[in-house]
């Protein structure tokens, strides 16, 4: 009866430790796939942070870009009404030096005139 009562306890604790192990193996397999997934979640994040860095990097630059370009535009056409205005001034004082000599010529000739009467 001894015996038999030492077999069945030995049997009962082998069953409780392949059970018990059964259990840390199921236990350490979900610690190792929640690690996982985060670690997973982590490098998303981490992708997701740099693409947006990129992103903003990427706009930054664009819109320097466009600022400069902007900056040559206005520039130019400053640049462009600044000739239009000294053409302009510079046609205005031919026209102007013009009817100078114009109206001198004509009071020279007006004046020879009445001195030939």
């Amino acid at each position: 009866k001894q015996w038999y009562q030492r077999r069945v306890a030995i049997t009962a604790g082998r069953k409780a430790q392949a059970e018990g192990q059964r259990y840390v193996k199921e236990t350490w397999k979900r610690v190792k796939e929640r690690e996982k997934r985060e670690q997973e979640l982590e490098r998303q994040d981490g992708e997701r942070r740099v693409k947006m860095l990129l992103q903003y990097k990427d706009n930054l630059h664009k819109t320097q870009h466009k600022l400069k370009k902007n900056s040559v535009r206005k520039r130019k056409m400053v640049k462009e009404k600044e000739t239009q205005r000294m053409a302009v001034s510079a046609e205005d004082r031919f026209q102007a030096t013009q009817q100078q000599k114009a109206s001198q010529k004509k009071s020279q000739f007006e004046s020879t005139q009445r001195e030939a009467k």
